[in-house]
């Protein structure tokens, strides 16, 4: 019972945690004209190349019309653009665009600035332990 208890407390840190962290990010992020989300995505868009929104929406956990949402807001700000499949018209790729790839390389350095004020509160020990832990964990 004391332990179920104890794994329900480090849980509600973990997520405690992210979503301070994600707060944070958001307000930073805002003064550049972004999101944490536009941000998650366009990093996404970076990491695979010209995906399916379908591909995007899963990895997030965000619904069709969450992403849609999202992509719509990145769009009109000429950081995305979508391009509907050749071999499948239903399909729609999205990709950064220059101005996108400028824009995330900028929000990137905002980011771990974001992280680097978290990660300053402990030791390079400490760093590699949650490391060790969490990729424990991942596994």
């Amino acid at each position: 019972m004391i332990l179920t208890t104890k794994y329900s407390e480090v849980w509600d840190l973990i997520v405690g945690l992210t979503r301070k962290v994600n707060k944070e990010a958001d307000k930073a992020l805002e003064q550049i004209g972004l999101s944490y989300f536009e941000f998650k995505v366009m990093c996404a868009l970076d990491e695979e190349g010209k995906v399916p929104m379908s591909r995007v929406a899963e990895k997030y956990m965000l619904t069709k019309a969450g992403l849609t949402s999202i992509i719509d807001r990145l769009e009109e700000k000429n950081l995305v653009k979508r391009v509907r499949s050749e071999e499948d018209r239903r399909v729609i790729y999205v990709e950064l665009t220059d101005k996108g790839r400028e824009k995330l390389a900028e929000s990137r350095k905002v980011f771990q600035e974001v992280l680097a004020n978290f990660m300053r509160k402990i030791s390079e020990d400490e760093i590699k332990e949650l490391e060790r832990i969490f990729t424990k964990l991942s596994s």
